[in-house]
């Protein structure tokens, strides 16, 4: 009789085959493939002559199988990963994370200054002039707002325009000097104030106002 993990399909045969990889045969006397049983979807078999289903490896984290009768396990796409073992099916990044390898067993969340927002993302995208991302995981970047300004990509935070200089407007790249006739004396600020009667400037980005003693 055939042992366990192999058949004779033919009369006066000299020698056994075995079963194939990704199947296994847990009866003697087979004479046929057809009565092999496959491997389990989230499980592989890769060797030949299996004869019992204990001979199926679980799919390892970062990996999946899809079908029955695997061989081998399929690596998690970049994108995607496997957080556990005997999984059918890798899962997409979500938005905030990204995965820029295979075979990866979680997902990386978008480091500060950058952001994904959209899942299965392979890389994060940093944050543009104007704008910043001040946290883990993020999926959007946020407008500078008035008063302040982002001159770089990748930024974490805002600046404050400083003393002088105003914002009047939210995702600015850069703070404007007030103009001769006007000032701003402290940081922050979202618009000039017009230097009053009796008093004048002469320069830009100025942050006071001087008297006019000929008045």
């Amino acid at each position: 009789l055939a042992p366990a993990g192999s058949y004779v399909p033919t009369s006066g045969a000299t020698i056994v085959t075995l079963a194939s990889p990704g199947t296994y045969i847990p009866i003697t006397g087979a004479s046929s493939s057809s009565v092999a049983l496959p491997a389990p979807v989230g499980a592989y078999i890769p060797v030949t002559g299996a004869s019992s289903s204990s001979a199926a490896i679980l799919a390892a984290p970062g990996t999946y199988v899809p079908t029955v009768g695997a061989s081998a396990a399929t690596l998690a796409p970049i994108g995607s990963y496997v957080a556990r073992s005997g999984a059918s099916a890798p899962t997409l990044a979500a938005p905030g994370s990204f995965v820029s390898n295979t075979g990866a067993a979680s997902a990386t969340p978008a480091p500060v200054g950058t952001y994904v927002s959209t899942a299965g993302a392979s890389s994060a995208t940093q944050a543009p002039v104007g704008s910043y991302v001040g946290t883990v995981g993020a999926t959007t970047a946020t407008l500078a707002a008035p008063g302040s300004y982002v001159a770089v990509t990748g930024a974490s935070a805002a600046t404050l325009a400083p003393a002088g200089y105003y914002v009047a407007t939210s995702g600015a790249a850069s703070a404007t000097p007030a103009t001769p006739g006007t000032y701003v004396p402290t940081s922050g600020a979202s618009a000039a104030t017009v230097a009053p009667a009796g008093r004048y400037v002469t320069t830009s980005a100025a942050t006071n106002v001087k008297l006019d003693r000929k008045r």
